[in-house]
C-alpha cells in the first residue's frame, strides 16, 4: 500500500485504502486522521470549507473530549 502511494502521491484513492487499512489494524485514530485530512485536501463543499478549522482541529485531536473548559467558541 505504501509503495503504491510512494509511486502515486496524488492518487487520493490510494490513501483512502490505505486510511481503511489502518483501520482493520486497528489503528483507528490513523485511519480517521488521514481520511479527514484526504475530505479536506479534495472536497470543495461550501460546508466543509466553512467548518475546515473545526475539522483539522479535532482530526489532530481525535481522542480529546471537547467540553466548554477546553474550547474557545
Amino acid at each position: 500500500m505504501l509503495e503504491g502511494i510512494e509511486k502515486h502521491p496524488s492518487n487520493e484513492a490510494m490513501k483512502v485504502f490505505l486510511s481503511m487499512t489502518l483501520y482493520n489494524l486497528k489503528e483507528h485514530k490513523k485511519a480517521t486522521e488521514l481520511l479527514l485530512t484526504i475530505l479536506l485536501d479534495t472536497k470543495k463543499n461550501e460546508n466543509i470549507i466553512m467548518y475546515r478549522k473545526a475539522i483539522e482541529l479535532y482530526s489532530a485531536n481525535l481522542d480529546t473530549v471537547w467540553d466548554k473548559d477546553n474550547i474557545d467558541i
